[in-house]
């Protein structure tokens, strides 16, 4: 089955794309609060979101869970408003950013009992998951910069003695190596480090830093340059070496289809708040443009600016790698959700929404 978690206005609903049934999970709960960014688990039986009272400015958070049918409901209280969710891959546990009084706050929160841990403080503050549960962390800015992995079989104090470069949230591959920027002799590079925190392999030079997404398999890397400096759009494939280019200009956001055929990315037509983006696909060196929208304020505010990290946890594309959904405004200014196929037919406006996240099954 297909399904969005879809936020509209202060709800949370999930959308059945091929019966168009929707089911309203936040109303499980008190019809006052936000519900705001949700995240799938691994195995799709689950949803994972951030609810508070938007009346409070310090209102007491929850980290809510239920299954997408609204049949169940779990809130474990949270100190602080999480802003952005991630499953461990086995389900068991979810980790959270929030702000909190010194700093932004890694948590990791069990889900079933809401035990929880800080693991970690700083800002700016990005994270991964590996597929085994070690966890790698880039925290920090210029001199105060650190990487750190935590994990069975990573040196932690080996990473934490490396100088990172200019880049977001760190990627693991296959293998359990860790794709990050590292300055090496004073020359900032993308690599692959071994859980030794040595270099494995050299993916590129990264003098302006470096954005990149990877494939769920670890063989494909699509990466630029860090936003706000120009340099192309380009591809590595990792087992052969090789290298392709998708596009002259730094993308606004991109993400790999689970299949990885395809790479999904969005040019900046018009810059702002809310931008108009232009939505493309690549694969194997052609380039299809599939709509042009401005973003609501939501996806504009909150994803855009942070996408690399988005696409450590949740999915634009469909799980069968036929279709993507995105957030736009309509003729009318209507926060709405749209999907568009890699058939080529025209984008079909869903529902309204101002985000929308697309089941891993």
């Amino acid at each position: 089955m297909s399904r969005l978690a879809v936020v509209d206005r202060s709800r949370l609903r999930v959308v059945d794309v091929e019966r168009r049934k929707t089911v309203d999970i936040s109303a499980l709960a008190d019809s006052r609060l936000a519900n705001r960014q949700p995240v799938w688990s691994p195995d799709g039986a689950r949803l994972a979101w951030s609810a508070f009272d938007r009346r409070q400015t310090d209102s007491p958070a929850t980290l809510a869970l239920a299954t997408p049918e609204g049949t169940w409901r779990l809130d474990h209280p949270a100190v602080f408003v999480p802003f952005y969710l991630a499953w461990r891959p086995d389900g068991q546990a979810v980790a959270t950013l929030a702000e909190g009084p010194i700093g932004l706050e890694l948590t990791v929160t069990d889900a079933k009992t809401g035990e929880c841990e800080i693991i970690h403080r700083g800002a700016p503050l990005y994270f991964a998951w590996s597929p085994d549960g070690a966890l790698a962390i880039h925290s920090g800015a210029g001199e105060a910069a650190r990487l750190d992995v935590r994990g069975i079989g990573y040196d932690a104090d080996a990473f934490r003695s490396v100088v990172p470069g200019a880049f977001t949230a760190p990627a693991f591959i296959d293998g359990g190596g860790v794709l990050a920027v590292v300055a090496r002799a004073e020359t900032p590079e993308l690599v692959v480090l071994d859980r030794s925190a040595s270099v494995e392999r050299v993916v590129s030079s990264a003098e302006f830093g470096a954005r990149f997404v990877v494939d769920a398999s670890g063989a494909w890397v699509a990466s630029t340059s860090v936003r706000g400096s120009s340099g192309a759009f380009v591809v590595h494939h990792l087992p052969s070496d090789t290298l392709a280019f998708v596009d002259d200009k730094s993308p606004a956001l991109f993400a790999w289809s689970p299949d990885a055929q395809h790479l999904l990315f969005t040019r900046l037509v018009e810059v702002g708040d809310f931008p108009i983006l232009e939505w493309c696909t690549w694969r194997d060196g052609e380039v299809r443009v599939h709509a042009r929208a401005r973003t609501t304020p939501t996806f504009g505010r909150e994803v855009l600016p942070f996408h690399e990290q988005f696409a450590r946890s949740h999915s634009w594309w469909s799980p069968t790698s036929d279709a993507f959904c995105y957030a736009a405004l309509d003729d009318r200014g209507n926060d709405t959700i749209w999907v568009a196929t890699l058939r080529g037919e025209k984008p079909e406006r869903l529902v309204t929404g101002s985000l929308a996240v697309w089941s891993p099954r």
